[in-house]
Order: structure tokens, then sequence, then C-alpha cells
């Protein structure tokens, strides 16, 4: 009984509690309500793909675009990768070149396990499946070590117990954060980036500079927008994390040209180009918005938010030592106005999408 009642006088034992307690709210109430309310097309949820998870059944989102482009080199024609690939054919395939490496070193390692099709049949659990359980596990050991971390900044944090139950908690979350569950079961290459960043990050916070630039470096072989972390290692003066990802990026981006070509690296500027002006913005909102317990939500929230940008607006002035009767009332119509305007310029997003104004 003595050793039950000195867990709760751990101090993590209320944020605990807390954390379990939004764990329950996120992944079942949320979801249950998705799928109780929701019209027959839009009753997906998070639990669908996290079951998806646990099962090793992913697709070829990823995987199926990158065979496209490995069977161009096979067979190439006058025109660059992406010319004849992402515009010709109409493939998804956005990584740049050096991405391929990925499903390359997967099909040497066992060819016969690898997916590049939805409709492929398999005996086991596919070699892209496993690898895609070994990043969402990074990801989950990573994001626990950073609460902990954080934690013991500003807590006398010693039940081992309470300690368990926050690695189950950050796993729990793991497993129904939808865009990491999502991207496991499409088959992308995200998760393969979201494992590696999370590791990054605690390699970051423990330390470990020229690891954390290493990870970084190998991010931006598949999304390259991660690079913009050596101008800021840069400007902070972080030279072993600059100089480690910077050697990472040299020596993978030299090979990735050896074997596939100059020209094709820098045909990816088009695709590049692409997205940047069209992407899938419109989809995304429609896709969200048009669920109506999460425009619901999101307007709820919204007005949450007007409630403190209120607030804020008012502190704002008085913060600067501009607190006078005399400008009270022009402060109170500021923090309405400003309030308002955001408030109203977010809701009339969901409001939009719920008449059919925005569509996709």
């Amino acid at each position: 009984m003595q050793r039950h009642s000195s867990e709760w006088k751990d101090a993590t034992a209320p944020l605990t509690l807390r954390l379990a307690l939004f764990l329950l709210f996120c992944a079942v109430v949320l979801n249950g309500i998705i799928y109780v309310t929701a019209p027959a097309e839009y009753k997906e949820n998070a639990l669908n793909h996290s079951w998806d998870v646990l099962n090793g059944r992913g697709s070829d989102d990823s995987w199926g675009a990158m065979q496209a482009a490995l069977d161009y080199f096979a067979a190439p024609t006058t025109l660059p990768l992406y010319s004849e690939i992402f515009f010709n054919r109409q493939y998804r395939f956005q990584y740049p070149p050096s991405a391929l490496f990925a499903l390359k070193g997967m099909q040497w390692l066992a060819p016969a396990n690898v997916r590049i099709d939805e409709t492929q049949v398999f005996p086991t659990v596919t070699l892209n499946d496993l690898i895609g359980w070994a990043f969402l596990l990074a990801t989950g050991l990573a994001t626990a070590a950073l609460l902990e971390l954080q934690l013991r900044k500003y807590y006398a944090a010693e039940s081992r117990l309470l300690l368990a139950a926050r690695v189950a908690i950050v796993a729990g979350f793991t497993l129904t954060f939808y865009p990491l569950v999502k991207a496991y079961s499409l088959g992308q290459m995200q998760v393969w980036i979201n494992g590696l960043f999370a590791v990054a990050l605690l390699c970051w916070a423990t330390g470990w500079r020229a690891l954390s630039g290493v990870l970084v470096g190998l991010t931006c072989l598949m999304k390259p927008h991660y690079g913009l972390f050596l101008p800021w290692a840069l400007l902070r003066g972080e030279w072993r994390f600059l100089t480690a990802c910077a050697a990472t990026l040299a020596v993978s981006l030299t090979a990735s040209v050896l074997v596939f070509g100059f020209a094709n690296h820098t045909d990816y500027f088009r695709v590049v180009s692409f997205l940047s002006e069209r992407g899938e913005a419109y989809y995304n909102v429609d896709q969200s918005l048009s669920r109506l317990p999460v425009a619901v939500f999101y307007v709820i929230a919204n007005l949450a938010l007007g409630i403190h940008l209120f607030h804020g607006g008012w502190s704002l002035f008085q913060s600067m030592g501009w607190n006078n009767p005399r400008f009270n009332a022009w402060r109170r119509n500021f923090a309405a106005a400003f309030a308002a305007i955001i408030v109203i310029g977010n809701c009339s997003f969901p409001i939009a999408v719920q008449l059919g104004i925005v569509g996709y």
C-alpha cells in the first residue's frame, strides 16, 4: 500500500494522468464521434489505419511510383526522368532521384518481398512494412525520450511505473496519430522521413549534434525541403551539425548523380515548381472540413482562440505601460476587432466548404 501511494506522490503523476485522458479523448471519443455522425463515405478515421499498422498492411503510394522511375532507367526515353514519368505518364513520383536508393536497397535485400503494386499478395509481412514498423517505433521511442528529457528539467520523476505509463501513452499517440498511420497504410516514404527526423531531434537534444546533422542530411535525400536547416545552422554557428549534414548531402548527392544522371536531378526542379503552384490545398481543406463534426470542432476551437486573442490584444498595451482609463475603450475596441477578424476569417473556411462554395 505504501509503495502504491508513493507512486502518486511523484510530481509527474498529474501530468501523466492528463496525458492518458487526452489520449483517450483523441483516440476513442473523437474517432467515435466521426464514425457515428459522419456519412458512410467519410467514416474512415485514424483507428482504421492503426489496424493496418498492427497487421502490417501497407500499400504502394510511394513505392509504385518509385518502381516506375526505376523501370524508366531500365529503358530510358529521350526525355529526362520527371518529364516522362511525372508529367507524361502522370505517376506521382515527387521525390528526388536520390530517394530511389531506398527502393533499390530493399529490392537488393529481399527482391521477392518488396511491395511495388497494391494488388500484390504476400504470404508474410513485406519488407516495406517491416521497415515501416521500425521507423514508427523509432518515432515513438524518440518522442517518449524527448518528453522525459523535458519533464526532468522541471520535475523529480522517480517512479518507474509512471515512466512506463508515459511510454505506453506515447506509443498510443504514435499508433493513433492520423498523419503517421495514414502514411503507413498508404505505403508512403513519409514514414521513413518522420522516423529519421524524430531521432535527429533526440540526438540534437542530447548533444549529439554531428549525428543529428547526418540524419537530417539523409532526410534531405528524400525531402529536400529539410535543406533549410543548413542556412539555419550556419546562422547559429552550429558547426558540427552543419559539417555533418553538408558532408552527408555531398557524398550522397554525388553518388546519386553518378547513378541517375545530372539531367534527371535538374529536371526535378520542374516538379518542385509544379507542386508549389498547385499542390492539394483545396483537396485537403475539402476532405477535412466537409466532415460536419470536424467543421464544428474547428469553429469551436476558433471561438476559443478568439477569446485568447481578445485577452492578448487587451493585455498588449498594458504590458507596454499604456494602462490608462482614457485608452481603455480604444484598447477594448482594438482587441475585439482584432479577435473578430481572425475568428471570422478562420471560420469562413468550414462554412464555405459546408455550403459548397469551396470544393474539390
